[in-house]
């Protein structure tokens, strides 16, 4: 099939492509996205067909094979999605062409949904809010962490209704970090370790107050997971005996740490 009106590749041209002013650019940025798409797929195939398995592994060791194979995969997803990416945008280019930082992109941990056009995008717009991130360690790290976790969004615990936003979230951890106050192992974690510290379902706030009053001696990364038993009393009533099973527990109140400290609960309170 053919011209602008052709189903191709999961999707249909006119129900991707933006009407009017924005419409030719959008079938531009498609038919780019396709054509890298199957240049990509063409030179793999070249590089690994018919070879043995040393040259297999010599080309997909390499910095040309590895950019080669991921660029392949999170374009192929992206397109497949009937998505659009700017191919033509600074950011993006780098993103997709240093090794290090696709890599990186690449192999930690799984995007649900496949959301992967949402991850290059916040990825894309940390660095363009700081641009150390392409000369940084950490400050790479942890840009990927947040934008592989945030592709999808992630709430706040104590408020459903409400996310917590990526950006704060990034800039928050790059100042903790500035200011050593800080685990160690915060330092050496690799981006998919990073996932777990950024992906906190608890406010900025939160993690000031938890900060402010872990109790003495458990101040220490091998004893901090135990700190939540004497700080949480185990209750499955509150002191006006409303169950923990109904909605009225916590008094309708968000559902914070200070507030399951001084109310109380159960299992699921001291996972939190």
């Amino acid at each position: 099939s053919s011209g602008i009106n052709a189903e191709y590749g999961g999707f249909t041209w006119n129900r991707i492509i933006m009407p009017g002013e924005h419409k030719y650019d959008g079938y531009v940025k498609v038919r780019a996205l396709e054509e890298t798409v199957a240049n990509l797929e063409q030179k793999i195939t070249e590089n690994v067909y018919d070879q043995n398995v040393n040259t297999i592994k010599q080309y997909a060791n390499s910095t040309e094979g590895t950019l080669d194979i991921f660029q392949w995969r999170v374009l192929k997803i992206i397109h497949n999605k009937g998505q659009i990416v700017d191919l033509d945008d600074e950011i993006v280019q780098w993103i997709l062409s240093d090794r290090e930082v696709l890599e990186m992109f690449m192999t930690s941990g799984d995007v649900q949904d496949n959301k992967y056009k949402k991850a290059l995008t916040i990825l894309a717009d940390l660095i363009r809010e700081d641009p150390l991130i392409k000369t940084e360690p950490l400050r790479m790290r942890l840009a990927v962490a947040t934008a592989l976790t945030f592709s999808t969004n992630v709430r706040s615990m104590a408020v459903s209704r409400n996310y917590i936003n990526w950006m704060a979230r990034y800039k928050s951890y790059l100042q903790l970090s500035d200011e050593g106050v800080l685990y160690e192992q915060f330092y050496k974690g690799t981006a998919w370790h990073l996932r777990y510290v950024v992906g906190s379902w608890q406010t900025e706030e939160e993690h000031a107050w938890a900060r402010a009053n872990t109790p003495e001696g458990y101040d220490d990364p091998a004893k901090v997971p135990n700190g939540c038993h004497p700080m949480i009393r185990y209750k499955l009533r509150n002191d006006d005996d409303v169950s923990v099973h109904t909605n009225n527990y916590y008094y309708k109140l968000p559902v914070t740490m200070k507030a399951i400290h001084e109310i109380g609960g159960v299992c699921g309170a001291i996972s939190k």
